[in-house]
């Protein structure tokens, strides 16, 4: 459930007047009718939708000292409005994010996608990202996290609608005949158990072509690791330049603490 609060004329031509003072030019994210802050619990910058995160460290700055002002109270902020903007926040332990939207999109979509930018976080470094910003609140988390993963976060807000597949955490099936299918499954199959790998996958972009899984594995995928790992995949620069890749990627539903191997 979310605690949705109307804010008052004063109140809200206040936070319009705070978002004015620490904006952009005209390009910037105020003018958006969408944007997607993520920071740490210091206030640390880590991905901004829209300008440059150096640039928004004001802004960052005022984000972070509005959910420090609740928690301080003994409550958590979940969602609020200002005007038409919906502003819905995801809280995890060091790590914020924050929605600020006026697309009419209901606040649990909202904090769905929210959810899933964190759970491209854990892809790339597990839980224990939280274990790094409690002994060292100043790290700068876009080092350890680089370039590929800030293009994924930006892949995954760059529609004004957040995407079906991860607003309602469902896999998108790539259409074709049903023989096509069998014809391409058997392959799949067969590379599975020759090379006793857990589990495979054909994908075209972001859809899902086939799925194998290894009977003698007790590997078990949860939906939102295979769209997480379909996401991964379609938009992930780093595999457009070798035909082979082994790569240690978290599924956070299976394990938010470890990672596995992808070939």
């Amino acid at each position: 459930m979310f605690d949705v609060q109307h804010s008052s004329d004063d109140s809200e031509n206040s936070l319009n007047s705070s978002f004015s003072r620490s904006s952009l030019p005209e390009c910037g994210w105020e003018f958006q009718k969408k944007h997607i802050f993520v920071m740490s619990s210091a206030g640390k910058p880590i991905f901004s939708r829209y300008g440059d995160e150096q640039d928004l460290v004001a802004t960052f700055g005022l984000m972070q000292a509005m959910i420090s002002v609740v928690e301080d109270s003994g409550d958590h902020i979940q969602c609020m409005k200002a005007g038409d903007r919906t502003i819905v926040f995801f809280i995890k332990k060091t790590l914020y994010f924050v929605s600020i939207s006026s697309t009419n999109e209901p606040e649990i979509i909202l904090y769905q996608q929210l959810q899933f930018l964190y759970s491209q976080i854990l892809l790339a470094l597990t839980s224990k990202v939280h274990d790094v910003l409690t002994s060292n609140p100043s790290c700068d988390l876009r080092q350890l996290l680089g370039a590929d993963t800030g293009r994924l976060m930006q892949a995954a807000c760059a529609s004004l609608i957040t995407p079906p597949n991860i607003a309602f955490e469902c896999v998108q099936s790539f259409t074709c005949r049903r023989s096509l299918r069998e014809e391409l499954q058997l392959p799949l199959q067969t590379c599975v158990l020759a090379s006793n790998a857990a589990l495979g996958m054909v994908l075209f972009n972001e859809s899902l072509v086939g799925f194998q899984a290894n009977p003698g594995s007790s590997l078990q995928l949860a939906t939102a690791d295979v769209v997480l790992l379909t996401h991964f995949v379609s938009h992930s620069s780093s595999l457009q330049t070798q035909d082979q890749h082994w790569l240690p990627l978290c599924l956070p539903a299976f394990n938010e603490r470890g990672f596995l191997q992808a070939p």
